[in-house]
């Protein structure tokens, strides 16, 4: 048995449709008739798919992932705020990824680069 994991290929063999199909019934971005839409919802549960967001990310140009960066955990109100901003986030479709900087410019300068190379659609900076 292969180790490789489940495309949408595989998804599409399973269901007797397109790959585009597949694509439309993930993404909801074409209307497909009900009972196809079940097919595909059927074979996507049977293989145990999940959607590659890096391959979408980088077709899209759009992660739908927020960076919060934040200074330190001095503020006795940050878990609040860190709950409302993701709360917020999370209505909008939105994920949130954190980053604790402390004061430096240094691990201020890194954690960019790393919510750059997750490709993140803004960033908010707290602290």
């Amino acid at each position: 048995m292969s180790n490789r994991p489940v495309n949408l290929k595989d998804v599409a063999a399973k269901a007797g449709v397109s790959i585009t199909t597949v694509s439309h019934v993930i993404n909801k971005t074409r209307f497909v008739k009900p009972e196809t839409a079940a097919a595909v919802e059927n074979a996507i549960k049977e293989l145990n798919y999940v959607h590659n967001l890096a391959a979408r990310t980088l077709r899209s140009k759009k992660s739908e992932i927020i960076g919060v960066m934040i200074n330190g955990f001095e503020n006795p109100y940050f878990l609040e705020i860190l709950q409302g901003i993701e709360h917020i986030l999370s209505e909008k479709g939105y994920q949130m990824i954190l980053g604790n900087t402390g004061r430096s410019m240094d691990a201020q300068e890194k954690q960019l680069d790393i919510f750059n190379s997750w490709c993140v659609d803004g960033i908010i900076t707290y602290g």
